[in-house]
């Protein structure tokens, strides 16, 4: 199924969101439109199913929730059976390994619902459909190019609340 096509300040709504960083590794600065949920497992395609993501967390996660691939991913990394010999040893056992990846998936969780709250809050989303365009990115470079030069107006906006126009923001 094909992605569908956001307008530019759904792109700059999401990807400003998160002070700017990857929902799920919230190191990296964020580059992607991120289904949360994907569409092929019943995720719909609009902008409140989208989290700002970094190019690696989007393309590990594919088309995952972020709960799978949160889980799949941890859960690999820290069951040691073949290396440690002994799959019942408390600390490297499955039950050991899921209980450490439970407990950062909650982490993923909680980070993915907060930056939800954010991306639907009703004036900040209000003020990005006012005063942003509504034109669709034919490329990344365009893209990479309006974040630069709304970043100043973004930041000058969330500063006030998300009560100032455009006009207002010199």
């Amino acid at each position: 199924m094909a992605q569908k096509r956001f307008a530019m300040n759904i792109w700059l709504m999401v990807l400003t969101a998160n002070e700017g960083i990857c929902v799920y590794c919230d190191r990296a600065e964020a580059t992607e439109l991120d289904y949360v949920i994907p569409p092929a497992m019943g995720g719909v395609e609009w902008w409140t199913n989208l989290a700002p993501a970094c190019i690696s967390c989007h393309q590990a996660k594919s088309a995952r929730t972020p709960l799978d691939w949160h889980m799949s991913r941890s859960m690999s990394a820290s069951w040691f059976p073949a290396q440690r010999g002994d799959i019942l040893h408390e600390r490297y056992g499955l039950r050991a390994a899921y209980e450490e990846a439970r407990a950062w998936a909650e982490i993923v969780l909680d980070n993915v619902e907060r930056v939800a709250r954010e991306i639907s809050d009703p004036k900040r989303h209000g003020w990005f459909a006012d005063n942003l365009s509504w034109w669709v990115p034919r490329n990344r470079l365009e893209i990479q190019w309006s974040l630069v030069c709304s970043r100043p107006r973004i930041a000058k906006a969330k500063a006030s609340g998300w009560t100032l126009h455009s006009t207002q923001i010199q």
